[in-house]
């Protein structure tokens, strides 16, 4: 997902916006940024998110961390990101964003099965 993603060009669109309100220091905007894509990708739920994150190494992997290595947010956090998102009206911005460089490098993006190529 690396590859079909603009990681760098959607946290520059999304940053100005993710800033804290004060208590306890939010968690970094890339990792709250990548579990919107898990959550859209996979259809889960802010809990069930929360959960899959403990549960899934997979995910841990495309997170950048282990369970077990720091705080994993919870639906406490990933439910504001969120709303963040709406209010601000992130998400067509990141839907065009990702669009864009799909179609620059020609790719295209189907349902179903993620298939790998072999090493």
């Amino acid at each position: 997902m690396d590859q079909v993603v603009p990681w760098q060009q959607l946290e520059k669109v999304i940053q100005p916006y993710y800033k804290s309100t004060g208590g306890r220091r939010p968690h970094e905007f890339r990792v709250m940024l990548r579990i919107h894509f898990l959550q859209l990708w996979h259809n889960l739920s802010d809990p069930l998110m929360k959960e899959s994150l403990y549960d899934r190494f997979s995910f841990q992997t495309f997170l950048g961390f282990d369970c077990f290595a720091g705080v994993i947010p919870n639906e406490n956090s990933i439910c504001p990101f969120r709303h963040l998102l709406e209010k601000h009206e992130l998400s067509q911005q990141i839907l065009d964003a990702v669009n864009a460089h799909s179609d620059s490098d020609e790719l295209v993006l189907k349902t179903g099965p993620l298939w790998m190529r072999p090493c």
